[in-house]
């Protein structure tokens, strides 16, 4: 949960956009009834009219729906936030675990290519004592 030196500055913008979002769904949902109840007034217009209003009410409908598809990932973003900075950390923790085994593990190779290699010679006690 807390990130860096400024967790607690991140905490609040993080609460802050979720709020905002929250808030600008809910202006969304009032636009799309209102652009419902504005398509069906408009079906009561003259036929010319009502065919200029009611694509201008589809195209306004779709505007809306999509800015609403933009919006919703903000509603979770704190949640979102918490998920990536704990994989974060998981992964940093694995890499720690990992580092000491690569090392190990080059100290192998480089002794079986000196055990391979007839130039070398035969490896000293300590080499052998390692590879244990």
């Amino acid at each position: 949960e807390n990130v860096g030196e400024n967790a607690a500055e991140t905490q609040q913008a993080l609460t802050e956009a979720e709020a905002l979002a929250a808030q600008a769904q809910s202006r969304v949902r009032e636009a799309l009834a209102t652009v419902g109840k504005k398509h069906l007034v408009a079906k009561h217009f003259p036929q010319e009219l009502r065919d200029r209003a009611l694509v201008a009410l589809s195209k306004l409908r779709m505007q809306v729906t999509q800015a609403n598809q933009k919006l919703t990932p903000m509603l979770h973003v704190k949640s979102n936030f918490k998920q990536v900075a704990l994989a974060n950390k998981s992964l940093q923790e694995v890499v720690a675990q990992l580092a000491p085994a690569e090392v190990e593990v080059e100290e192998a190779g480089q002794l079986c290519e000196a055990l391979a290699s007839p130039v070398g010679g035969a490896p000293t006690k300590d080499a052998l004592a390692s590879a244990d």
